[in-house]
């Protein structure tokens, strides 16, 4: 949102909707000058907004629409989906084709509002049709997973490559997961690379990841342990938690190189500052044997508590060993 209004602004795209006779027009221009050279602070927000609310009370179909913006997200104003909603569905009302995606959004997830896939499908269809690269891509995950509407391969693909056609790189990963997986398709690894090495090439790391999969699992290529640790490190390097992970335990299990325990605990501990509970949980394994650090019981426990909190159930069973064995 914050990208909209300082891209709308600087490029002067505001004059074409200031008429200096029009009430609602000079009020949405004084709102612009709040929020002059890109000030996206929230004073100026504040600023902005009771000049929007007036000229949304005279039909300013923009002015409409930023007001929607602010409160989805809290902009200025307190977070209110519904009073979002409301704004879309006036500045709609009114012309602006912007808040059709913002209001498929909104029924998609139940923000304010109860989840409607139908609704939500309704809106993205619309959205797409004015040339929404997301909406695009939405449809296709509503017939990926079926979500109010039934399962269709065919619909997905189809909506899956006019996105990433349009550089969306979330498609080009959810095609070659499509093939990877073979659940609505037939399996086909040798789709799947295709797709993943093009995300690749677009710096997406969840496609670097599962190239990386495929090369140490064998899948659609011969194993190659090393090009599995390069793509894991790339997509890593992109913040990946599973990819950490991984190279965590391919430093543990020593299936490509010697065990290097002391680089595992590296790249558990990169995994679980980003959440991974197994990782928090291989942490307690380490530091309990002495794997690559000195024995730390306490360190141990320490992970195991967090892992089991986190739902790791080997976790609790060695926290439950070791309150019965009072240690």
């Amino acid at each position: 949102m914050s990208c909209k209004i300082t891209q709308f602004i600087s490029n002067r795209q505001s004059q074409q909707f200031y008429d200096e006779k029009d009430e609602s027009s000079i009020l949405f221009r004084e709102a612009c000058l709040c929020l002059h050279d890109g000030d996206l602070s929230m004073a100026a927000f504040m600023k902005a907004h009771p000049y929007l609310i007036k000229a949304s009370e005279l039909n300013h179909p923009k002015a409409t629409y930023f007001l929607a913006e602010m409160y989805y997200y809290g902009k200025g104003v307190k977070k209110d989906y519904e009073k979002a909603r409301k704004f879309y569905e006036k500045a709609l009302l009114l012309g602006e084709e912007d808040a059709i995606p913002a209001l498929g959004t909104i029924y998609y997830f139940g923000f304010g509002v109860e989840k409607n896939y139908p609704k939500a499908l309704f809106y993205f269809e619309q959205a797409a049709a004015n040339g929404s690269v997301r909406a695009m891509h939405n449809i296709a995950i509503q017939y990926t997973f079926g979500q109010g509407v039934n399962v269709d391969p065919e619909k997905a693909i189809e909506y899956y490559l006019k996105a990433a056609e349009l550089g969306c790189n979330e498609s080009i990963f959810n095609l070659g997961l499509l093939y990877f997986e073979g659940k609505i398709v037939k399996q086909n690894y040798i789709q799947a690379l295709k797709y993943f090495e093009e995300g690749c090439a677009k710096e997406d790391h969840k496609s670097m990841y599962f190239l990386g999969k495929m090369y140490r699992e064998g899948k659609g290529v011969p194993v190659n342990y090393e090009k599995a640790r390069q793509y894991f490190e790339k997509a890593a390097d992109h913040g990946n938690i599973d990819a950490l992970y991984d190279l965590g335990v391919m430093s543990c299990d020593g299936s490509e190189q010697e065990k290097d325990y002391l680089q595992a605990i590296k790249f558990f501990k990169r995994a679980a500052g980003k959440g991974s509970a197994e990782s928090i949980y291989n942490l307690g394994i380490l530091y309990m044997n002495g794997n690559g650090v000195q024995p730390n019981f306490r360190k141990a426990k320490k992970y195991f508590i967090e892992a089991c909190k986190r739902g790791i159930p080997e976790a609790c069973h060695i926290l439950e060993d070791i309150r019965k064995k009072k240690i």
